[in-house]
C-alpha cells in the first residue's frame, strides 16, 4: 500500500486501532499548527482588484473536485459571449510555478507539461483560444493577461488566493466526500475550516451521480447551514468519447469501446471516482492503476501497465485527459504498440443548471 493510500485509509478510519489513534493524535496536533499558520497568514493578506472581472473556481478539499472541467466549460461559454478569456492557475509542479510565464497566449501554445503543469497544459489545448497563465503570483498573471488584452479572467483552484479580489467565488465539492472527513489538514482534508464556505456565492456538487439522493440532501442542508443564501448547483461528470493516445487521433464513440477490458492509469486526485466514470462509459475494468496526483510518469510506468493489461486480459490501457497530456510524448517515443486511450468527460448540470449557471455570469458580460 502506497503511503497516500495509507494517509487515505488512516483518516477515514471509523475504528482506529490503538497504534493508529496513536498517529491521528500527532496529526490533529499538526492540524492544530496548520490552522494557525493559515490563521496568521490570513491577516496579512493585502487584496488588490484589477480593472477586469475576474471568476474565482476552487475548492475548500484536497484532491480532485473536478475544477480543471469545469474552467474549461466557462471558459468556452465567456468565449461564445465574445469575451477575451484568460485562465490564471498556479502551474503546480511546473517548472514555471515560481517565476510565472505564458502558456498560451490564445494563438500558440508555449509551454509544455513539465513547465506550466499537467492542467494549465490540459486547458491550454482544450480552449486553443484563451490564454493561460501560469506562477504562484497571480496578480502579475492578471496584469500581464490585461496588458494582452483580455476581458474576463478565471482564477483556477482560487478560493484559498484571497490576495486577488473576485467578482464571483465559485466552490465545487466533490458529493463522494464532501466535507474532508471533517477536519484541516493533515488530520482531514480540508484546506480552510468549513466556515469559510461563507465566502462562496456558487457552490457546485460534483459525481452528484455516485452518491444516494438522500446524500445529496444531506450535503446541501449542510452547507446551506453555513451559507443560507448560496446557490448550489448538482453537476456530473458524464463521459462523451475516447481519443487514442497517437498523433492525429480522432474521436472514437463509447459505443465502439463498450464491454472492452482496461486497465485504468491515472495520476489525480480521486482515482475511485474515475473509475465509476469509465464504467458508466461501458468498459469492464480489470485493474485500476492510481498514483498519486501530478504524479510524473516514465516510460517504466507505461510497461508495467501493459505487462498488467496482459495479465489481467485487457485489451486496452484506459487513462484521463490530464493524463494523456503527459503520456503522450512517452508513448510516441518509445513507439509504444499496445492501444492507450484517454477518456474524455464533461461537466453536465442537473435541474436546468447550465441556464442557472449562466444567468449567474450575465451581470460580468
Amino acid at each position: 500500500m502506497s503511503k497516500e493510500k495509507y494517509f487515505l485509509k488512516l483518516i477515514s478510519e471509523e475504528n482506529p486501532s490503538i497504534a493508529e489513534k496513536c498517529i491521528l493524535k500527532g496529526l490533529s496536533l499538526l492540524e492544530k499548527i496548520y490552522f494557525k499558520i493559515i490563521s496568521e497568514k490570513n491577516k496579512k493578506i493585502k487584496k488588490v482588484r484589477v480593472n477586469v472581472p475576474v471568476i474565482s473556481v476552487g475548492n475548500i478539499t484536497a484532491g480532485g473536485t473536478g475544477k480543471t472541467p469545469c474552467i474549461i466549460q466557462l471558459g468556452e461559454y465567456l468565449q461564445k459571449k465574445g469575451k477575451r478569456v484568460a485562465v490564471l492557475s498556479r502551474g503546480y509542479r511546473g517548472t514555471y510555478e515560481k517565476q510565472g510565464g505564458t502558456v498560451s497566449d490564445g494563438k500558440t501554445i508555449f509551454l509544455n507539461e513539465k513547465e506550466a503543469g499537467d492542467e494549465p497544459c490540459m486547458i491550454a489545448h482544450k480552449l486553443p483560444e484563451v490564454s493561460v497563465y501560469v506562477g504562484k503570483n497571480r496578480i502579475k498573471s492578471a496584469q500581464k493577461a490585461i496588458k494582452n488584452g483580455s476581458e474576463i479572467l478565471l482564477l483556477d483552484d482560487g478560493f484559498q488566493y484571497k490576495t486577488l479580489e473576485r467578482d464571483k467565488n465559485i466552490v465545487l465539492i466533490d458529493s463522494t466526500n464532501p466535507f474532508g472527513y471533517e477536519h484541516l489538514l493533515p488530520r482531514g482534508l480540508l484546506r480552510e475550516p468549513l466556515d469559510e464556505l461563507k465566502r462562496a456565492d456558487l457552490i457546485i456538487l460534483t459525481k452528484v451521480n455516485q452518491v444516494s439522493k438522500e446524500r445529496i440532501n444531506e450535503v446541501k442542508a449542510r452547507i446551506l447551514s453555513i451559507n443560507s443564501s448560496v446557490t448550489i448547483l448538482e453537476s456530473l461528470h458524464k463521459p462523451v468519447y475516447f481519443f487514442e493516445i497517437k498523433e492525429n487521433a480522432k474521436k472514437i464513440p463509447l459505443e465502439v469501446m463498450k464491454g472492452k477490458k482496461a486497465v485504468l492509469l491515472s495520476g489525480i486526485g480521486n482515482p475511485a471516482a474515475f473509475e465509476k466514470t469509465a464504467k458508466e462509459s461501458g468498459l469492464e475494468i480489470c485493474k485500476n492503476i492510481a498514483k498519486k496526483d501530478h504524479f510524473s510518469f516514465a516510460y517504466i510506468d507505461i510497461e508495467k501497465a501493459v505487462n498488467e493489461a496482459k495479465i489481467h486480459g485487457a485489451d486496452i490501457i484506459v487513462t484521463t485527459e490530464k493524463d494523456a497530456i503527459k503520456l503522450k510524448d512517452i508513448i510516441m517515443k518509445n513507439d509504444v504498440k499496445f492501444p492507450i486511450y484517454s477518456l474524455c468527460i464533461e461537466m453536465k448540470y442537473l435541474e436546468k443548471g447550465e441556464e442557472k449557471i449562466q444567468k449567474y455570469l450575465e451581470e460580468l458580460i
